[in-house]
């Protein structure tokens, strides 16, 4: 009986995302598991393309107008303990002499498995190779060690999953998030990475294409283009940080988590030095860069030993950015913490 369903979001036509599909039926049969491609781009050939393809993929013809939607329908209609996101202009690769790692063993303290990660832009030469587990028995050390073991990007987010724990995480992500933005996959990874340990299978390949963050300039476009989608002002791309800051609290904090209440203390603390200093850094280093009020609050927030009290002064600083901001944040965090 399949372990594991690849649950592949997909708004590009069949030709655009017929190497993806193809690579991940492959492993599929390779691997005995499953894929679910919830389509919502529209295409009549792809559709009829993909409903006799193979026994193995479950086609959803989907109306969801968001990546993050999409792909939660995806996961939804998995019925598999596991699950892996996979975008449609990726690829999954395999060793076939490899040993793969049997989900079956994976302890109850462990939420799922790291595959490699091969991060490429089309038509380079070069690509960047990464592979690790996250193991360290404290959420903290997990959250930082996965930051330090990618620099580049958030290709990990394309990883094996216990699938309850990725939809109560994306379910509270899209029922209260205030924005939604597509940069808050950094936050969501974050979060759930913190919840248990990650095994590493090398057998496994995720080709990640980051044609989108290839260059200083690129990285800055793609990131100002997912502020105003999102409905944020230009200059938001001055404040990533603190918007994660703010998403990885809230999140850490839902219930439900695996984590305990003391260690969901100890990580907001974490949270708070971590990202919340570092925007406050940012914010001490170039001041005038900034909405008027931030800067205030960034003083205040730096005196304040409280972490809950910290994050309000945060929620204050984004209310700075946008009006409207303060009310969904505390929504959001009121969600979280009540799961309603």
């Amino acid at each position: 009986m399949a372990e594991l369903t690849i649950c592949m979001p997909s708004r590009r036509p069949l030709d655009g995302s017929r190497a993806a599909i193809d690579s991940a039926l492959a492993f599929c049969e390779a691997r005995d598991a499953l894929l679910i491609v919830s389509d919502n781009s529209g295409d009549a050939a792809k559709k009829a393309h993909l409903k006799a393809l193979s026994p193995r993929l479950t086609y959803i013809e989907s109306d969801s107008d968001s990546a993050y939607a999409n792909m939660f329908r995806a996961v939804e209609a998995a019925s598999t303990p596991f699950i892996m996101p996979m975008g449609d202009d990726d690829a999954i690769l395999f060793d076939p002499a490899g040993s793969a790692l049997d989900l079956d063993d994976l302890g109850f303290d462990y939420i799922g498995v790291l595959p490699t990660t091969e991060s490429f832009v089309p038509g380079a030469e070069q690509s960047h190779v990464q592979g690790f587990s996250l193991e360290q028995d404290s959420a903290g050390e997990r959250l930082i060690a996965y930051i330090q073991n990618s620099p580049i990007n958030n290709a990990g987010f394309y990883s094996i999953l216990r699938r309850e724990v990725w939809l109560s995480t994306m379910d509270l992500f899209l029922r209260a998030h205030p924005t939604k933005a597509g940069s808050s996959d950094w936050a969501l990874t974050l979060s759930m990475f913190s919840a248990g340990k990650m095994a590493h299978d090398p057998s496994i390949c995720y080709r990640y294409n980051a044609e989108k963050w290839a260059g200083a300039a690129q990285i800055e476009a793609t990131i100002r283009d997912i502020m105003v989608e999102a409905g944020l002002p230009e200059e938001a791309v001055r404040c990533q940080t603190l918007f994660l800051f703010l998403d990885v609290f809230v999140l850490i904090n839902r219930v439900g988590s695996p984590l305990s209440i003391d260690e969901r203390q100890r990580l907001g603390k974490l949270t708070v030095n971590h990202f919340l200093g570092a925007f406050i850094q940012e914010v001490a280093d170039k001041p005038t860069l900034y909405a008027e009020g931030i800067t205030g609050l960034a003083e205040m927030a730096l005196d304040e030993t409280d972490s809950f009290s910290q994050f309000q002064l945060a929620v204050l600083m984004a209310e700075r950015l946008k009006p409207g901001l303060k009310d969904k944040y505390v929504a959001f965090i009121q969600a979280s913490i009540s799961g309603t």
